[in-house]
């Protein structure tokens, strides 16, 4: 496991974030112990925002805390996948929903160049960061402010099955064709329409990542 130094000036947020980064994208494996002492030298930081951030991973169920072995990545196992993309779903629902009541407009067209240029070039990691800005700018749309911050809370599970998702998918493009129908659906106020895309959209992305974790983990 290897970690790039930190900015000193932004201690925790940035310890915080380079450990996520790894574990979602697998840089760090499942089931690697995370020694405090280890990552704030590799990090370049005290071991207070290392534990810190340790935590915060833990309440996003990133990480656990087990006897004798301290802080171990937690495995993405398909059932905890399944669960997770049902509370999405709901949450998505009601976003969707919500979005085509006012029906917002411009979801989908000022991400489009830089999704087809991610999803041609194979950069997963940009795909992922346009992916999460289409799915967040319909929450901000629905205007429902409790929403989105539980769509907050568990973006980094969510990025860790896209992750996995996107690295089994050959042609990608198909995303992003799924977001133009829900965006149009939204913007012309169907409401109905949207929900069904947006479930068709989820679940075909999680049926492809249980059927790999669940080879996997046999």
């Amino acid at each position: 496991m290897a970690l790039r130094a930190i900015d000193p000036t932004s201690t925790y947020d940035a310890v915080l974030g380079t450990l996520r980064d790894a574990i979602v994208t697998g840089s760090i494996p499942a089931g690697e112990r995370l020694v405090q002492e280890e990552l704030a030298e590799q990090l370049g930081a005290s071991r207070i925002p290392v534990r810190e951030a340790l935590r915060t991973l833990e309440a996003e169920g990133l990480v656990r805390f087990e006897r004798n072995r301290g802080a171990v990545v937690v495995p993405l196992m398909a059932t905890d996948a399944a669960n997770l993309y049902r509370v999405r779903a709901a949450l998505e629902d009601v976003a969707v929903q919500q979005a085509a009541e006012k029906r917002a407009q411009d979801l989908a067209a000022p991400l489009r160049e830089r999704a087809q240029a991610a999803a041609e070039q194979r950069d997963l990691a940009t795909l992922i960061r346009v992916d999460r800005a289409f799915h967040e700018s319909i929450g901000q749309a629905s205007g429902n402010p409790y929403l989105q911050r539980l769509q907050a809370l568990y973006w980094s599970q969510i990025e860790r099955v896209m992750h996995e998702y996107l690295r089994l998918e050959r042609y990608p493009q198909h995303v992003w064709e799924e977001h133009q129908a829900i965006a149009r659906a939204i913007e012309a106020g169907r409401g109905a329409e949207a929900r069904r895309y947006m479930r068709r959209h989820l679940a075909a992305s999680l049926a492809a990542v249980i059927g790999h974790l669940q080879e996997e983990h046999k």
